[in-house]
């Protein structure tokens, strides 16, 4: 999971010791990003339809399709073919084998803890039922 980071570098000019209320006030802005990233969870339930798998996270909601993206989700919905995924109303993806191949009847069941890792096009699933 990548996130983007920005902390302002007011050090750039300082002359002499930089006091140290500055000091705690730029590591405060950095712990703060760095936890917002860690605090990420990458599991949720699905609210689609079967076939096509909806998930939701409130944090980050900056989630973004990079590749090696890593999402479980506990599908509601066994497939019955060709199946996608939207995270965080991005967009649909299709979710394939590790081969590339549309998914098969059966691949995911309900109920099922599925693992899919988003390849820069499509996401791959992980789990096997």
């Amino acid at each position: 999971m990548s996130a983007s980071v920005t902390i302002s570098n007011t050090f750039a000019a300082q002359a002499g010791p930089i006091p140290l209320s500055q000091l705690d006030a730029n590591f405060t802005q950095l712990a703060t990003a760095v936890n917002s990233t860690l605090n990420f969870t990458n599991y949720a339930v699905d609210s689609g339809a079967s076939n096509a798998y909806a998930v939701s996270f409130a944090s980050p909601a900056t989630v973004s399709y990079t590749a090696g993206l890593t999402i479980s989700f506990k599908a509601a919905n066994a497939n019955s073919g060709a199946s996608t995924l939207n995270v965080n109303s991005l967009g649909t993806k299709s979710i394939v084998t590790p081969a590339g191949s549309a998914l098969s009847s059966g691949a995911i069941a309900s109920g099922q803890v599925a693992t899919v890792v988003y390849d820069g096009t499509n996401f791959q699933l992980q789990s096997v039922v």
